[in-house]
Formats: C-alpha cells, sequence, structure tokens
C-alpha cells in the first residue's frame, strides 16, 4: 500500500506559501520541483497524493525558509489549517464535546491525522496528567522518518495548537523511536496569564 497524503493538505500549504514574504516565497517556488507543483495543481482537493510530495514541500520549506521561518510557518499553518475547510467541523465538534485547551487537541488529534493520511503510518493522543500529553507517531512511512524536515513540521505545528489554544507551552521532541519508524512529541501547558 502506497503512504498518501490528502491533495487539499499539499494544496492548503502551497496557498500559504503563496502568501508568504519575498524572497522566501519566490526562493521557495525555484527550488520545488515543477512535477511536485504539476501533479499538486491537477489533484482534485479530496484525493490522495504521495506521501512523498509532501516531503518533498517539507524539505523545500525548510532548505529555502531556514528552521526559524520554516518553524513560524508551520505553527501559523496549523492555526489556518484548524480554521479551514477540512479540519474546521472536526474542531468545532471537539470544542463542543470539550472546550477549547490542548488536551481537546490532543485527543481529536488522531482523527485530523486520519483525515490527511492513509498508509502513513498512526499516530495516538495520551493525556498523561492535567497539562502534559504525548502525541506518539508509529510505523511511519520510512520517506517520512528519513526527514528531518518532515518530523519537525509536527514540532511546529503542534506550537501553533499551544497558540490557538491561548496557552503557554513547550513541544519536545523525542526521536528515541526513530529507528523503529517512529517519534513522539512531550507537550506541556499551562493557561496564559
Amino acid at each position: 500500500m502506497v503512504p498518501q497524503v490528502r491533495a487539499r493538505h499539499i494544496q492548503f500549504w502551497l496557498e500559504l506559501v503563496e502568501r508568504s514574504d519575498e524572497p522566501w516565497r519566490s526562493r521557495f517556488f525555484a527550488a520545488l520541483p515543477p512535477e511536485v507543483r504539476a501533479q499538486t495543481d491537477a489533484a482534485a482537493p479530496g484525493t490522495w497524493l504521495p506521501i512523498d510530495l509532501h516531503v518533498t514541500l517539507a524539505d523545500v520549506l525548510r532548505e529555502t525558509f531556514g528552521d526559524a521561518r520554516a518553524h513560524a510557518f508551520y505553527r501559523h499553518a496549523m492555526k489556518a489549517s484548524l480554521a479551514g475547510p477540512l479540519f474546521a467541523p472536526l474542531v468545532r465538534t471537539a470544542i463542543r464535546l470539550f472546550g477549547l485547551s490542548p488536551a481537546t487537541c490532543v485527543r481529536w488529534a488522531p482523527k485530523a491525522w486520519e483525515a490527511s493520511f492513509r498508509n502513513a503510518g498512526t499516530m495516538t493522543g495520551e493525556i498523561l496528567e492535567p497539562g502534559r500529553a504525548r502525541l506518539v507517531y508509529r510505523d511511519l512511512a520510512r520517506v517520512c522518518i528519513e526527514s528531518d524536515a518532515w518530523i519537525e513540521s509536527s514540532q511546529g505545528s503542534a506550537y501553533g495548537v499551544i497558540e490557538m489554544t491561548r496557552a503557554d507551552g513547550i513541544v519536545r521532541l523525542d526521536l528515541s523511536e526513530r529507528a523503529n519508524n517512529g517519534y513522539s512529541l512531550e507537550i506541556e501547558w499551562a493557561p496564559k496569564r
């Protein structure tokens, strides 16, 4: 089975890069292989594309934006994504049932993963104690686990969730299971004062 990502996920990412500041926007699109853009543009939003395209976007973004700007991009992208057409209905339901908090997002993150990825591994959310949780990624596609940029994008995204929920927090990346095609994010937070 081919690891895949929802086309809309990649298309939304490219839309956000289109709105990025210069010179980073131009650098990104100059470095992006033309076939990645062509395949993404030709896809209907609800279809599935090879996950390699998603990894390529992460690698190119990190290369052209640099670490700090890429991290900021993922924070912003996650907040925009949760308010967008793919995830907003899921977010509204979660908030209605559990309220707006990082814990709610951790509980519902696996559903967002399943809406975005297919045959690419699993993600589970674990609440460890009040103000502390873990997202665990397992059985990831080899192309994903081999990309530092792809893994680090999830850390930036987790910071975006913390900001969206109006909390202060930290996200630690644990790569101890990387050799087994997995990793985890340790998340700690407290309400903003």
